[in-house]
């Protein structure tokens, strides 16, 4: 059962990271190298924000889902999980979006940036929402359905990424 587990997230995880360079391949041939520079502060700043907001409650909700197998136990541990990081995201996407003028400032010097800045304080309020159910999939042990789940995370954002960044430019 381990090295099926380990097999299926190995794979998954491969196929992810090639998604990722071809995303960013597409990425740097549309946009060209500025473009793919300007992404990675836009990105940085996304994994700053979710790492900050997130509180590494998503550990240890993998470690208290795992140490309960009773439903009623899980249940109430997802609500209280769900809650939690919906209210870690809408102060988050809240402090972005009141705040987004200067940290566009901050990080680029201009304004001109503020509301792709205001978009990722969304992005992270999805970004959490999605750590309870990667969470809840992990703590009861569904490999299987987490591996299908990476794949297809990674596929549709690949597509949907190069299409918005085409289309918008």
């Amino acid at each position: 059962k381990l090295m099926k587990s380990m097999f299926q997230i190995g794979s998954a995880q491969i196929f992810s990271t090639l998604m990722s360079i071809i995303k960013m391949k597409g990425i740097a041939i549309i946009l060209g190298p500025s473009g793919l520079g300007l992404l990675s502060i836009f990105n940085s700043f996304f994994n700053v924000g979710q790492q900050v907001t997130g509180l590494g409650m998503k550990v240890s909700a993998v470690r208290k889902i795992s140490s309960h197998h009773d439903l009623a136990d899980l249940s109430n541990i997802k609500s209280v999980l769900f809650i939690a990081h919906m209210i870690q995201g809408l102060c988050a996407m809240t402090g972005v979006w009141f705040f987004r003028e200067k940290i566009s400032i901050l990080i680029f010097g201009v304004t001109n940036f503020s509301n792709a800045i205001g978009i990722i304080g969304i992005s992270i309020l999805i970004a959490l929402l999605n750590h309870t159910h990667i969470a809840l999939l992990q703590g009861t042990q569904r490999i299987s359905d987490l591996g299908r789940i990476t794949i297809l995370g990674s596929l549709l954002s690949t597509i949907f990424g190069l299409l918005a960044i085409f289309f918008a430019g």
